[in-house]
């Protein structure tokens, strides 16, 4: 999950006392929330839903929705919401018929989106998280909050490795739930594939082939490659790409490393043709990548 950049935060685990109605804009970041008691309705692309006690919403792209005790009332925006946390009398904090929600976000990059993500939904909505499932995600958040809260030292890697592992069993439990019939994690319950992409994240440094990854995964060049395609939605040197650009754009964030060891380390030949790579998927060449922190 590193490879992604994910950062996460959890703002509050609060009461929303009836009436009420909350907005999310859209954002670029996925955003999450969970009921943890009694029930509330999400509006979304015009429809209503209802959400009850042990539900997850998740919505990867960052999609507008409306958290709310009844459709059809004006909502206040979750920013007005946020702000009115500093008021003696928060927005929502009496009346009836509480529900209690947890929400928050992941941030991830997008600039060279992993499949895992690019499969999912607009909108998770895990409506049968029970019973181990249930308090390992539950549990995972009741750790993530204090911590959010109390801010002592070290508690942003506790939150961040936390959160790593949340929004991973958050979209595993959605494949449980609704299948996999392909996409990555349909590739990592498939021996043979599997294999090929765990040669992918170990040894992308290497000169790997198509013909090496077809030997690891014990199939054909044009077995693989077919497979792996109609699974992933790309082919498996397509992927190692992917791959390689991803830790070349964290080495150039995380280290000084000079470029010819940056492009070395990810398995490019030379400094011309990593940057050629990078450029293609960026749009930018891997030093001004670099000095500008992010892409241009």
């Amino acid at each position: 999950m590193k490879r992604v950049q994910l950062e996460a935060c959890v703002y509050f685990e609060r009461e929303f006392h009836a009436p009420f109605a909350m907005e999310m804009g859209g954002k670029a970041f996925a955003q999450f929330h969970a009921v943890t008691g009694g029930s509330c309705i999400l509006e979304y692309q015009g429809e209503a839903r209802e959400v009850r006690t042990g539900e997850v919403l998740l919505f990867p792209r960052g999609s507008a929705h409306v958290l709310t005790d009844k459709s059809g009332q004006r909502p206040v925006s979750g920013e007005a919401f946020m702000k009115s946390l500093g008021d003696p009398e928060p927005l929502f904090s009496t009346g009836q018929r509480p529900a209690r929600i947890i929400c928050g976000h992941f941030a991830y990059s997008t600039e060279v989106a992993h499949p895992l993500f690019e499969d999912l939904p607009d909108l998770v909505h895990l409506r049968s998280v029970r019973g181990r499932q249930q308090s390992a995600l539950f549990g995972l958040l009741d750790q993530i909050i204090p911590e959010l809260a109390g801010a002592e030292p070290g508690f942003q890697l506790i939150v961040d490795r936390h959160a790593e592992v949340l929004l991973v069993m958050i979209i595993r439990e959605h494949y449980r739930e609704n299948g996999a019939e392909s996409g990555f994690l349909r590739a990592l319950t498939d021996a043979r594939l599997a294999k090929a992409v765990s040669l992918i994240h170990s040894g992308y440094a290497s000169s790997l082939d198509l013909p090496g990854l077809a030997r690891s995964a014990g199939m054909s060049r044009s077995a693989l490659s077919k497979a792996f395609k109609e699974t992933v939605a790309v082919s498996p040197i397509e992927y190692l790409s992917t791959w390689r650009i991803m830790v070349g754009r964290d080495l150039l964030l995380r280290t000084r490393l000079p470029l010819p060891e940056v492009a070395e380390k990810v398995g490019y030949g030379s400094e011309v043709s990593f940057s050629r790579a990078f450029k293609r998927r960026l749009g930018v060449s891997p030093a001004v990548y670099r000095r500008s922190g992010s892409s241009a």
